[in-house]
């Protein structure tokens, strides 16, 4: 069974006062795998649609979503931090999620060809350590 490291994430689009549910993103780390060899992005769509990919550098996906609209992904930036002080070593990347296709709005169809979010990802390298961040406390300083 995966474990779920970060996310999920939701991510959506607003065009002419619509909101429009785009992908729901989530860090899986592979049963018995280690960070950052044994992680993977899954994007769900709002209707259940899902892709997944490896974290490394310039790996894309797309996720189908509602209509003529799909989210792409790229993952980039992926570093390792070293260690310092109380801060454990960590492995950060980042993902960003572009909206192409078209929306139609009382029949007439938009082009989407935009960017719709941007973030990075950070883990503790070792999978224990991150748990016990994830399940601390927030102002714990132990």
């Amino acid at each position: 069974m995966s474990q779920l490291m970060f996310g999920p994430h939701p991510t959506g689009l607003n065009l002419f006062g619509l909101h429009i549910p785009l992908v729901s993103t989530s860090v899986y780390l592979a049963d018995g795998g280690s960070i950052p060899t044994g992680l993977t992005v899954t994007g769900t769509g709002p209707t259940g649609q899902s892709q997944s990919c490896a974290v490394a550098n310039g790996t894309t996906m797309t996720v189908g979503g509602i209509g003529n609209l799909s989210v792409e992904y790229l993952i980039n930036d992926c570093q390792t931090i070293p260690a310092s002080g109380n801060v454990p070593e960590r492995f950060s990347f980042k993902i960003t999620l572009r909206a192409v296709g078209s929306v139609t709005i009382r029949l007439i169809p938009i082009p989407v060809n935009v960017q719709v979010d941007a973030f990075d990802v950070i883990l503790a390298k070792d999978p224990a350590t991150h748990a016990d961040l994830v399940n601390s406390p927030p102002g714990n300083s132990s």
